[in-house]
C-alpha cells in the first residue's frame, strides 16, 4: 500500500530549513511530487524510491481486511521470511487472538487480483515516472533472477542515481555483507516496471463497477481473475498473447503508444490474454543514464 503523505512536504520542508538532515523513501511518483513541491534540491536531503509495480485502491485493501475481521488483526507482513521465503513471498496476518494466517501470493486471493494488476489506480497504467534519468538519489528493489543460496534473505538492487548517493553508500559500504556492481540489464530484465508500466486489467472497469454491490471483495476478484487462475487453466496458457512494441514509451512518441494501447485491447476483446512489451533498445537505456548499479544483501 502506499503511504499517506498528508502534510509530510510541508513538514520534510521545514525541517530542511533548519538545516537538519532527511531521508525521504517512497514511491517514484511520491519522490517526484517532493521535489516539485520544494522547487529545489537540498544537500540535506536524501531520497530513496522503491521500484513500483503501481499503487492498489486503498478501498479494496479495506474491503479485504475488512473480511478477515479488521479489528481482530495485529500484524500484517507482506515480506514474512520466518514462514516464507524471499522468492515465495506472501501475506502472513496476526491476530489478537495469537492465531496467524499465511499465505504464497500464488494462493492469496488479494495477491493474485495485485499481480494482475486488477486493481490498481488508473493514473498507474500511465505513469510518468517510469524510465531514465530516475529522480531519487537512490532507487532500490528486489533483485528478482539473481541466484543466491540466501532464499530466506534475499538480495536487493540498488540503482545510485547521483553523486551525492554515491557519496553516502561509500560511507555505509563497510556494513554490508554483500556489495557489488552489477549490469543495469540484468536489473531490468526481472524489473520491467523500471522501464514500463503495468499492464492495464481488462476487467478493471467490470471490478470496480461491481465493487459497491458485491458483497465479498474476495468473490469480486475470484470472478474478475477466473480466465486467467481459477478456471480452464490450459485454455489460459494457450492463449496469451504478446504484442511487441518498438516505439520506446521514453521518447515522447505518444501517438505509437496509444496505437499499442488500443491494439492490445482489441486482442483481449477478442477472448486472449494480452500482455505489451515495450522494446527498448539496450543501448538507448544506457543513452539515457549513467547509474553506478549495485546489488547487496
Amino acid at each position: 500500500m502506499q503511504s499517506d503523505l498528508k502534510y509530510i512536504y510541508s513538514k520534510i520542508k521545514e525541517i530542511l530549513s533548519a538545516n537538519k538532515k532527511i531521508l525521504f523513501s517512497g514511491t517514484p511518483c511520491q519522490v517526484s511530487g517532493l521535489y516539485a513541491y520544494l522547487g529545489k534540491d537540498y544537500k540535506n536531503l536524501l531520497t530513496a524510491e522503491v521500484i513500483c509495480h503501481g499503487v492498489p485502491s486503498p478501498k479494496v485493501w479495506e474491503r479485504y481486511i475488512q473480511e478477515l475481521g479488521k479489528n481482530q488483526i495485529e500484524e500484517i507482513n507482506f515480506r514474512d521470511k520466518e514462514t516464507l521465503t524471499w522468492k515465495d513471498s506472501g501475506i502472513k496476518i496476526k491476530f489478537k487472538s495469537k492465531n496467524s494466517f499465511t499465505e504464497t501470493q500464488t494462493k492469496n486471493i488479494y495477491f493474485l487480483g495485485f499481480n494482475k494488476n486488477l486493481f490498481f489506480r488508473e493514473c498507474c497504467y500511465f505513469c510518468k515516472f517510469v524510465g531514465f534519468p530516475r529522480h531519487a538519489d537512490f532507487t532500490m528493489g528486489d533483485f528478482w533472477g539473481y541466484e543466491t543460496n540466501c532464499e530466506n534473505i534475499g538480495v536487493s538492487a540498488v540503482l545510485v542515481n547521483t553523486k551525492k548517493g554515491v557519496g553516502y553508500l561509500n560511507k555505509v559500504k563497510p556494513q554490508l555483507k554483500l556489495c557489488e556492481k552489477t549490469e543495469l540489464k540484468k536489473i531490468i530484465l526481472h524489473n520491467s516496471n523500471l522501464i514500463q508500466p503495468s499492464n492495464g486489467n481488462p476487467k478493471r472497469k467490470l471490478f470496480f463497477q461491481e465493487l459497491h454491490s458485491q458483497s465479498s471483495i474476495k468473490q469480486l476478484i475470484q470472478k474478475c481473475i477466473a480466465r486467467n487462475y481459477m478456471e480452464n487453466e490450459e485454455f489460459n496458457k494457450n492463449n496469451k498473447v504478446a504484442i511487441l512494441n518498438f516505439s520506446s514509451n521514453t521518447n515522447g512518441n505518444y501517438g505509437a503508444l496509444l496505437v499499442g494501447f488500443a491494439l492490445e485491447k482489441a486482442v483481449n476483446l477478442m477472448g486472449f490474454d494480452a500482455s505489451t512489451v515495450n522494446f527498448i533498445p539496450e543501448a538507448r537505456i544506457y543513452e539515457l543514464t549513467e547509474h553506478n548499479v549495485f546489488f547487496g544483501l
